[in-house]
């Protein structure tokens, strides 16, 4: 009913929205990590109203973090869906098959680099992001509005999951860019791509038959 491409491209997504929650736990922590106001936990518009300048300038960072999170999955689903669009995976193709593979097609082995550097470098930048997200939001609620050990176990339980992505995409996107292997980050198992995919060696066949050949006018 639906093409290998078109399987892997409905699984990636359901991934990244089913990841959408976990985000804005892990980066607005301010929010949700349960706080003590006079006895009791503090509602969201508690959160929200007559802050410090110390708690004003943690849900702005809160913010960013979860900002530059934002562009880091926008920047994985386009990633995501070239490379499903340009690359196959075969079991009997040795891994570095695709280096060789991409000799005839040194355009797109320049976009396969380009585009593994802007996914190490987005998190890179977020995982730095998020290490003072972490360190200024752990100052806020355990030294200003700590409640009890639901405030550990909370704070600890959302970045726990998100470091877990933050390095899986780190190592990912560097070993990519240092072996130049196209590697995918969502599959849910590990999806070396090693050959270029039909589609793309039929559409740029086409592509340059036409340049070579242009239609004569009658």
């Amino acid at each position: 009913m639906f093409s290998e491409d078109t399987k892997q491209k409905l699984s990636f997504y359901s991934q990244v929205l089913g990841e959408c929650f976990k985000v804005f736990m892990a980066c607005l922590l301010a929010i949700f990590v349960p706080q003590n106001c006079e006895g009791h936990v503090c509602s969201l518009e508690e959160n929200l109203s007559d802050l410090t300048y110390y708690n004003a300038f943690v849900l702005a960072w809160n913010f960013l973090t979860l900002a530059l999170f934002m562009y880091v999955y926008y920047n994985d689903t386009c990633n995501e869906t070239w490379l499903i669009n340009s690359f196959d995976q075969k079991r009997d193709k040795p891994d570095n098959n695709l280096d060789q593979e991409l000799n005839t097609y040194p355009k797109l082995r320049e976009d396969l680099v380009y585009r593994t550097t802007k996914v190490y470098r987005s998190y890179l930048v977020s995982t730095i992001v998020f290490a003072i997200n972490t360190v200024v939001s752990g100052v806020l609620v355990f030294y200003f509005y700590y409640y009890d050990f639901k405030t550990v176990t909370v704070l600890f339980t959302n970045v726990s999951l998100q470091i877990t992505k933050m390095i899986n995409g780190l190592t990912v996107s560097k070993r990519g860019l240092d072996e130049k292997l196209a590697i995918s980050l969502y599959a849910k198992e590990p999806v070396l791509y090693n050959v270029i995919d039909k589609d793309y060696i039929r559409a740029h066949s086409i592509s340059k038959e036409i340049i070579e050949n242009p239609p004569t006018s009658i």
